[in-house]
């Protein structure tokens, strides 16, 4: 039993709150997919991405193509599948430009009712747009970007691969899990609770990582 003290309330009360919801792709369940959904976007004079899931995955490719192109997965659990196909049919790719940001949800999403649904979102993004991802629980995969990575997340393991020249901080924090920052000499392994890495490059971005719950993080920088 974890005890809050009032420095950690918050992120405890998170905790608690995350520890009914079952993690996407557990091996106790078996998912199928339903449906899937393309779009392409372009992302005009945007100075960044935000992206929003409730439970699923989430892998992220910067490449030097101008636009921002989306593939979405749902998947369902077996064991309740006419239920959630037809939660699965609600789902909406939206997104929106507002403030200077393109920010891709899914709407109609079950948030109150997950039982079975989980989505994997594949996206190919032009590099040097930062990022921005909230997930409530699931993994997150990201190479080739260059610039900013701020990624929140409930609970799941988050990997990120890039190059080392581009990042002047890394910060990430882990409630239960590892934190390890990869580079070609050395391995900057998280401390405390929760996990902690703090380094400083020669770059001029950041990569933020915040999970609340449980997963692992990987940061290689070449």
């Amino acid at each position: 039993m974890h005890v809050c003290s009032s420095t950690r309330a918050l992120r405890c009360l998170v905790l608690a709150a995350i520890s009914t919801v079952p993690l996407a792709g557990a091996a106790s369940a078996e998912y199928v997919e339903v449906r899937s959904l393309k779009q392409d976007l372009a992302p005009g004079d945007a100075h960044g991405i935000d992206f929003t899931l409730w439970v699923g995955d989430l892998t992220i490719e910067g490449t030097d193509g101008p636009n921002v192109e989306v593939e979405l997965a749902l998947d369902c659990n077996r064991q309740d599948m006419d239920k959630c196909k037809r939660r699965a049919d609600r789902v909406r790719l939206a997104p929106r430009m507002k403030a200077g940001e393109l920010k891709v949800r899914l709407k109609r999403t079950p948030r109150a009712r997950l039982r079975g649904v989980k989505a994997r979102m594949k996206v190919r993004m032009p590099r040097h747009l930062p990022i921005e991802v909230d997930l409530t629980r699931g993994d997150v995969y990201v190479s080739g970007l260059t610039s900013r990575i701020n990624i929140n997340s409930g609970g799941g393991d988050v990997d990120v691969l890039g190059e080392r020249d581009h990042f002047r901080h890394v910060d990430v924090d882990v409630g239960f899990g590892s934190a390890n920052l990869w580079l070609e000499e050395s391995r900057v392994k998280g401390t405390g609770w929760p996990k902690k890495i703090n380094w400083k490059g020669s770059g001029d971005k950041k990569i933020e990582i915040d999970v609340l719950g449980d997963g692992d993080v990987s940061v290689r920088l070449e």
